[in-house]
């Protein structure tokens, strides 16, 4: 039997303790989690079976919000139609983006391994704050619809709509992670490229929808009488961005669905393997070095 004492520092892979001074064959004395379990690596086959539960269940959600925002916004034009009060679309609303702000909290969750030494700022905090941050926007504005908000409330809500897009960044570069970590080098570059796209094109949608909504501002003020008129040449490019941004917004979309139900089988996979390894017919928890009895 080896009976060597790790001289590195390894953290348990169920709660981050250093195991540095235990022995392989022992047991770290908080969680009880055996010390060759933490040792494996860094593959996601060999991480907390807990910790990637909830990851497969946070792509879960996010494809369930992609799925009731298609249903919830045809849902919410047929309601309009026929002259629903605003109130029944805002609920909609809310509960769909509670489902992707859920999800997002989901596949963000604190790696046990790293509990302990994890940085104040990392990309899971920040995710996970603009992620909040866009979904109080949208409820602000889906209140202002009622009109019991004033102006300035309503900008600073469009405003924090934008950390949407910092957010769903952020979600995709930290899957990108994962990727590496199965590893699978052409989910990594797919993932790269959506990661890039999506967000580009989010971004010039919002730019046109931004220039439209100026350009309808002058409208009603030259209508009114108190402005300068020209604001067509700024709605026919503003028009035009929105037009050129929809496109590519609507085919990266599409392929994001797909990535997310790639990483949903991806989170599987490493489940099934984790526990494969800890079945008694599995391999050891841990090999001694050569050389050692």
């Amino acid at each position: 039997m080896n009976n060597a004492s790790l001289t590195d520092d390894y953290p348990c892979a169920h709660c981050g303790y250093n195991l540095r001074g235990l022995s392989p064959e022992g047991s770290c004395p908080e969680c009880a989690t055996p010390v060759a379990q933490s040792l494996r690596g860094d593959l996601l086959e060999h991480a907390d079976r807990e910790w990637l539960e909830r990851l497969r269940f946070g792509t879960t959600l996010l494809l369930w919000h992609i799925g009731l925002s298609i249903v919830g916004g045809i849902v919410v034009g047929v309601l309009v139609g026929i002259g629903m009060p605003p109130v029944l679309q805002s609920v909609l609303l809310f509960f769909g983006g509670a489902i992707g702000l859920w999800g997002s909290f989901m596949i963000t969750t604190q790696e046990p391994r790293i509990s302990l030494t994890e940085d104040p700022v990392t990309w899971r905090k920040v995710i996970r704050v603009c992620a909040a941050a866009a979904w109080i926007g949208e409820m602000v504005k889906q209140i202002e619809l009622t009109g019991a908000l004033g102006g300035v409330i309503v900008a600073v809500a469009a405003g924090l709509s934008l950390a949407g897009v910092v957010a769903l960044f952020g979600e995709l570069l930290y899957l990108r992670r994962f990727a590496l970590r199965v590893p699978n080098p052409r989910l990594a570059r797919s993932t790269k490229t959506v990661m890039w796209g999506l967000s580009a094109s989010m971004t010039v949608l919002i730019a046109g929808g931004i220039l439209l909504v100026i350009v309808a501002g002058g409208t009603t003020a030259v209508a009114t009488g108190a402005g300068p008129g020209g604001g067509s040449l700024a709605g026919v490019v503003g028009g035009g961005i929105v037009v050129c941004g929809a496109f590519p917004l609507l085919v990266f979309v599409v392929w994001y669905v797909f990535l997310l139900g790639r990483y949903k089988k991806v989170f599987t996979a490493a489940v099934e393997a984790s526990r494969n390894l800890d079945s008694p017919g599995g391999p050891p928890l841990y090999a001694p070095p050569s050389g050692t009895e």
